[in-house]
């Protein structure tokens, strides 16, 4: 189905220190990014107003230890969660 909210996939994956994930939204719109490990525990959750078209946010993943991550994004209508893998 069509979605208002495309999340990409991260650069670089596995991360080392820092990747970027960006997203495409038709909106300028409330967004919430949250960053879980596989216990479901939040590491990172922060909001941001999207702009229309290709938002990037840039994440610090160096005291992040090595393991299987999923990040998402939401609208508060629409939730899309992809896999983030961090290797030192």
């Amino acid at each position: 189905s069509y979605s208002n909210l495309f999340l990409e996939n991260p650069i670089p994956n596995p991360s080392n220190n820092s990747t970027n994930i960006g997203y495409r939204s038709i909106n300028s719109e409330s967004i919430s990014f949250e960053i879980t490990n596989l216990l479901g525990e939040t590491i990172i959750q922060e909001n941001f107003i999207s702009n229309i078209g290709l938002n990037n946010i840039s994440v610090n993943t160096s005291i992040f230890p090595n393991g299987v991550y999923f990040y998402s994004i939401s609208n508060g209508l629409v939730r899309s969660t992809k896999r983030l893998i961090v290797h030192h």
